[in-house]
């Protein structure tokens, strides 16, 4: 019984190691990191150049492990599409404030209505 958490935890834990190895040089090569506007306060500026997106680093391998266990524990399904509709709006905050270089990334209004809109589908689609 023990061995049904103790697996999947380990794998998880391991292939997060492993693909942080693999994803945090490549976030700092593409300047994946959070900016702090001038005009904030001062004890926000040591936050400047603080790795974003690393979401993926934990969502990536937890969903791939956690694929193998759905035939098993049903109720698995809708846990992990709750945490990848939510992750998905994590990445576009961080996408937003990256790419698009708009610091604030979603305003609260979106990021509530994406996720009012994805614990939605989740309600209905389960």
């Amino acid at each position: 019984m023990i061995i049904d958490f103790l697996l999947p935890f380990g794998l998880c834990f391991i292939l997060t190691a492993l693909f942080g190895i693999a994803v945090l040089p490549l976030l700092r090569k593409l300047h994946a990191s959070q900016t702090e506007r001038d005009e904030g306060p001062r004890s926000h500026k040591s936050k400047s150049g603080t790795p974003t997106m690393g979401g993926v680093m934990f969502l990536i391998p937890w969903l791939l492990v956690m694929s193998f266990y759905t035939e098993k524990y049903r109720n698995l399904f809708p846990v992990m599409l709750a945490t990848l509709g939510f992750g998905l709006i994590g990445f576009l905050d961080d996408y937003i404030k990256v790419v698009l270089k708009r610091n604030l990334g979603l305003r609260a209004w979106q990021k509530f209505g994406l996720q009012v809109m994805a614990a939605l589908i989740l309600c209905f689609s389960v």
